[in-house]
């Protein structure tokens, strides 16, 4: 998929606190994502169904909030589908304030220019799955080695870099968590629970999550973001 040239922005939050361990942000929502995840709650962003607010509003937002926030963070949608993000960071970086970058890693190289250009303070990347059974959970081809190099370079770069895997009952589990923690190593890893609300795949909505036990009870020393 070619990167968007116009940035979507669907959402902004002004104060937020647990999306960046010991900070506090403001979130910016981009619109748009090119997985198909079968346990994601949110199709508006998806599909790029909602109505959209301008740069320059939330710049000034953030203007209001600078006093009392650390940093920004870009999520969606994928905000790696857009290359127009550049400015619009190094806007927030021109401010004072930390950024970070939420992403499914499916376009490295945009990856490696905010890394190697000093836009991004912070990645957190989203292993959806074991590679092998990437196809059935995100819905739609993936090239696989795409994201193992977007791992790899977030393994290696200077920054605050964290991976994340949210677990489904009967989609992810254990042992695709193993799998997970064997290609990252000794990185930063959490798991996170799935909201059972407005799946993208409805019979998922049915679907009970993992109790803080029964993850406990894998015994992979692994913490779980609620």
């Amino acid at each position: 998929m070619k990167n968007n040239t116009s940035l979507s922005i669907a959402g902004f939050k002004k104060h937020v606190t647990g999306i960046w361990p010991d900070k506090i942000a403001a979130v910016l929502y981009l619109s748009k994502c090119n997985f198909r995840c079968r346990y994601c709650f949110n199709s508006a962003l998806v599909f790029d169904t909602v109505e959209k607010i301008s740069f320059k509003k939330v710049k000034n937002e953030i203007l209001t909030q600078k006093a009392w926030i650390d940093g920004v963070v870009v999520t969606g949608g994928e905000p790696t589908l857009y290359s127009k993000l550049y400015g619009p960071l190094h806007e927030i970086r021109d401010l004072g304030l930390l950024t970070r970058i939420s992403t499914n890693g499916s376009c490295p190289y945009i990856l490696k220019m905010l890394i190697d250009d000093n836009l991004v303070d912070s990645i957190a990347m989203d292993i959806k799955t074991s590679f092998k059974n990437y196809p059935k959970i995100v819905g739609v081809k993936v090239n696989i080695s795409k994201i193992r190099w977007s791992i790899e370079l977030l393994k290696a770069a200077k920054i605050d870099v964290e991976f994340r895997t949210t677990v489904v009952p009967g989609l992810i589990g254990r042992e695709d968590v193993i799998q997970i923690r064997k290609e990252i190593k000794d990185q930063k890893y959490y798991l996170q629970q799935f909201v059972p609300l407005n799946c993208l795949d409805p019979t998922i909505n049915k679907v009970k999550p993992y109790s803080k036990e029964e993850i406990d009870s894998w015994s992979l020393n692994i913490p779980l973001l609620e």
